[in-house]
Parts: C-alpha cells; structure tokens; sequence
C-alpha cells in the first residue's frame, strides 16, 4: 500500500473548496473558505515550492494547488485579481529565489492568510 504525498492531498483539498465555492450561491458559501485557504497554503513547506512550471502538469501539484487557491479567492471576489485559467496565475515575475523569500516572509506571519500569500504571484504595479 502506497503512502499518498502531502502535496496530493493538499493539492485535493484545494481542488475540493473551489469546486465547493463554483457550485454554491453566495449565500451559501461555505462559512470559512478563507480560513481553509489558508491552512492550505501555509502547510507548504518552502522546500517543496519549486521553479515556476510553463504549465500545470501532475507533478506540479504544488504549483496546482497554490493556483487553485488563487483562482477560488477570484471566484470569491476575496482577491482583487480576476478568475481566469489556473495556468494563468503562475507568477513569471520572479526568480525561485525571491518568491521563497517573499512565501516565507508572509507564511511566518500568523496574522497573514491565503489573500498575502497569493499576492505574491501578482507583479506589483508601480
């Protein structure tokens, strides 16, 4: 019996709660969506963040899962950036080494949540 990697299964939960959120009016939403968003990203290891991938692949599920959140914040209106196509929200901007250092500046804060996390995949507008 094989172990499933944590990354499948985060990559699964994330999956379950946009999918929740696409098929559920606003006024049924789930309570907490940000909350859960948020456990799900900062259970992610900074080691296991790797380069950006061109596209989405089932190896990638780390990347899968960090785009997922992003595109279910969209689907909330909790994040300002529009709902587009999973792909779509791989950051480009950003060496590995700079988006680790941004991810673990903003996981180490217990007051930021999924909304400061996935920010950084947006390039700031100057």
């Amino acid at each position: 019996m094989s172990m499933i990697p944590r990354s499948i299964i985060r990559r699964d939960k994330a999956y379950t709660l946009m999918l929740k959120v696409e098929s559920e009016d606003e006024q049924q939403q789930c309570l907490s969506p940000l909350n859960d968003m948020t456990l799900i990203l900062k259970d992610i290891k900074l080691k296991d963040i790797g380069t950006v991938p061109k596209k989405l692949t089932s190896k990638e599920a780390v990347w899968e899962t960090i785009c997922v959140i992003a595109r279910t914040a969209s689907l909330l209106n909790a994040w300002t950036v529009p709902t587009k196509t999973l792909v779509s929200y791989l950051p480009r901007h950003l060496t590995l080494k700079e988006l680790r250092f941004q991810w673990q500046s903003v996981q180490q804060k217990q007051s930021h949540n999924a909304i400061d996390l996935i920010n950084i995949l947006v390039k700031p507008t100057v």
